[in-house]
């Protein structure tokens, strides 16, 4: 992640920022299962603070949940042409920033789709989307001192409001995960039957497609569902976003007391509890040559 900053925003500085907390959607998404009772799955997540920013990184990956009838990335590879410029990546990656309640956040997750800036639809409340000016010309391939990675400037910079998300076997908007990537334009299709007779190959015939854009305002949209989870749309009060932004706030406190500002968190799914370690060693956010470049010299590390 790091990397590909500092050829798509090189000027960017977590400390002067304010960056509170480094997280994956999909993080988010277990946390807030948690936090409604109904955690699916163990898990561990590390956390580390870097100057005044939590770092919270998955350990190996969360099991798929696909609904019955998916058939993930062959419905994506299906409705998507490649990007020519990007020819064989294995995924796409977007990074946002946004407000949490009072904490700034940047949440990490994989992009199914893109559509053309002219085919998205019109949203009176739609907020401002920023994103930086990549440098003209490219920046050069990016290599740092003992990295293994090496970035390379490719492809397109796309605006939020053209990102979208696929999925096959379901007939249901998923809200929450949308809501956490700000991701307003969702297709949803259920699988039909299946055809053998498409040149010798096997196939599948998809039917039954929904093509939605999700609106800021407006009956079962951002506004409603973040109301909902809010518990005022009902009799019982939920607050589920404002007990996660605490958690959130536990978190960072627990960590910054841990050895070497280091801990892991512990889900054992059944089992209704978060349990917070302190780590053996530091987890390091990433070799201190990049980490140098990310915050001043007084920030706290």
């Amino acid at each position: 992640m790091l990397l590909s900053i500092l050829v798509t925003n090189p000027n960017f500085r977590f400390d002067k920022q304010k960056i509170n907390v480094v997280v994956n959607r999909s993080s988010l998404e277990q946390l807030i299962k948690f936090i409604k009772g109904a955690p699916d799955q163990p898990y561990h997540l590390e956390l580390t603070i870097e100057g005044d920013t939590l770092f919270i990184g998955k350990k190996g990956s969360f099991k798929g949940s696909s609904a019955k009838g998916s058939c993930g990335r062959n419905f994506e590879k299906w409705l998507t042409t490649e990007d020519p410029d990007l020819e064989n990546a294995t995924g796409h990656h977007c990074f946002i920033k946004y407000q949490f309640g009072d904490l700034v956040m940047i949440v990490r997750f994989e992009v199914d789709a893109y559509i053309a800036e002219e085919d998205v639809p019109e949203d009176a409340d739609l907020p401002p989307c920023h994103y930086p000016d990549v440098p003209e010309p490219a920046l050069p391939a990016v290599e740092l001192e003992h990295s293994l990675c090496t970035v390379i400037p490719k492809g397109t910079l796309v605006k939020q409001e053209q990102l979208k998300e696929l999925k096959s076997g379901v007939q249901k908007r998923p809200l929450q995960e949308l809501w956490f990537g700000r991701t307003p334009n969702i297709l949803v299709g259920g699988k039909g039957q299946y055809n053998e007779e498409d040149g010798g190959y096997a196939t599948y015939v998809w039917q039954r497609f929904k093509d939605e854009y999700v609106t800021q305002k407006g009956d079962k949209d951002f506004e409603d569902w973040e109301q909902d989870q809010q518990g005022k749309n009902a009799q019982a009060p939920n607050e589920y976003l404002e007990r996660l932004a605490k958690l959130l706030h536990k978190l960072i406190e627990t960590t910054n007391e841990a050895k070497d500002r280091s801990a892991v968190l512990v889900c054992m799914g059944v089992v209704k509890t978060l349990d917070v370690y302190e780590a053996k060693e530091r987890i390091e956010v990433a070799p201190k040559d990049i980490i140098a470049k990310f915050w001043s010299k007084d920030s706290e590390r």
